[in-house]
């Protein structure tokens, strides 16, 4: 039931989340003039053509494209419409294909301006998933050229067979080289310039600041915005023990309880300006207690006391990915991923007290064979945020704990927890 309404509540919110655009206060220019409004860029796919504006909040949006507008600012970022050509050969490894010729094709599209600065960089990733870079030479937009491909090397004639190596074509580095002539201290370390936005945005960083100028930095060479905060709450734990060899279980076979919950997270948004799509890692408290007796009486000198106890305390980590549609001045998300414990106390003892008439011993042994409460379990749940406020519900299905096939343990748990964002 409790994972049913679950499924349900996140089968709403995709319904929802399709015709959703996340807005932002900025600006686009059109033949010189700028209009401020509110924009919505998603950056992928198809869209990454695509900017939409809003005048205001109730307004309806106009599509623009980088055939009609010179460029924008959303979210940190200055796009700029440009014609490119983009190398377009294929980046799988078992697909790459011999030789070093590119494979190019012109296209129009918004440029992230990564540096701005006496010489500026650009970027964007085109239709095959492939990074592209740029610089600006005489107002034109030239590809800093990067491009892996196969060559076939002979071995050694009747020992080796020829074999195929894969090779990287990077002309970016002879290009920067003559781009950045004036700066020698800078062109002396290109030579292991790596073709990534942190690379080539700090050897930017680097030569515009050797030409006595202060570079901007776009949010977009950022890994991600962070946020970070705390969390508290119940965790509702369902405990059952299935199939049990023996009675001993009595009190313990279908246990219900609640627990208090308390930790802390840390929110990745995976790019600075897309704040629909995150990474969200938690740590929080946890712990879980049972037990149960079982007294047979055989006569008044010969009776056996079982005694079963399950008892763990310690710390969860959760790693999920997280998707927020913005509603009426709220976040409504949901998450999926998993659960993996950190168990620093276990107890999962049974303790049987046999009394046999002047005679009297003891045996322990584990109550659950091969129980296991670090097991990593699946997790789903959806929330929502409100400025610096947060709410959500969470469902976890651990499934079997144990390895033994007299035994099977389910045990799931859902949280209602609250947060606060630093």
């Amino acid at each position: 039931m409790k994972s049913t309404l679950l499924l349900l509540l996140l089968a709403i919110i995709s319904g929802t989340a399709a015709g959703q655009r996340i807005y932002s206060p900025g600006y686009f220019i059109q033949t010189g003039d700028t209009l401020h409004g509110l924009l919505s860029y998603s950056g992928f796919g198809k869209e990454s053509k695509q900017l939409f504006f809003k005048a205001t909040e109730t307004g309806t949006p106009t599509t623009y494209s980088p055939a009609n507008i010179d460029g924008f600012f959303y979210e940190g970022e200055l796009f700029e419409s440009a014609i490119v050509s983009t190398e377009v050969s294929i980046l799988e490894m078992n697909l790459v294909k011999e030789g070093a010729e590119l494979l190019l094709e012109t296209d129009t599209v918004f440029l992230t301006q990564l540096v701005k600065g006496v010489k500026s960089l650009y970027f964007f990733t085109n239709r095959v998933g492939k990074e592209q870079f740029y610089i600006k030479v005489n107002s034109e937009f030239d590809l800093l050229i990067y491009k892996k491909y196969m060559r076939e090397e002979e071995g050694m004639k009747g020992i080796f067979e020829n074999k195929m190596n894969l090779i990287e074509s990077k002309k970016y580095i002879g290009q920067l080289n003559v781009y950045m002539i004036d700066c020698p201290k800078v062109t002396k370390d290109l030579a292991q310039l790596k073709y990534s936005k942190s690379s080539l945005s700090r050897i930017f960083w680097q030569y515009n600041a050797c030409m006595g100028h202060t570079p901007e930095v776009s949010k977009g060479t950022k890994t991600g915005r962070f946020e970070f905060g705390v969390k508290a709450g119940l965790n509702y734990t369902s405990f059952k023990i299935n199939k049990q060899p023996f009675t001993a279980f009595l009190n313990l076979d279908n246990v219900k309880t609640t627990y208090p919950v308390f930790g802390i997270f840390l929110n990745t948004y995976l790019q600075s300006n897309r704040r629909n799509l995150s990474f969200y890692n938690e740590m929080y408290y946890t712990e879980f207690y049972a037990s149960g007796q079982m007294v047979h009486n055989y006569d008044e000198a010969y009776y056996i006391t079982t005694n079963a106890t399950i008892d763990y305390k310690g710390v969860s980590m959760m790693s999920a990915l997280r998707y927020a549609i913005p509603v009426k001045g709220f976040n409504i998300y949901m998450n999926a991923g998993i659960t993996f414990p950190v168990i620093s106390k276990f107890i999962n003892d049974k303790t049987m007290d046999v009394v046999f008439y002047s005679k009297i011993s003891q045996d322990i042994e584990s109550a659950i064979p091969s129980f296991n409460p670090t097991k990593m379990a699946p997790v789903v749940g959806v929330g929502a945020t409100y400025k610096k406020f947060s709410f959500d519900v969470r469902f976890e299905k651990r499934g079997e704990y144990t390895n033994d096939k007299k035994y099977s343990v389910d045990m799931s748990k859902l949280y209602f927890m609250a947060g606060y964002r630093f």
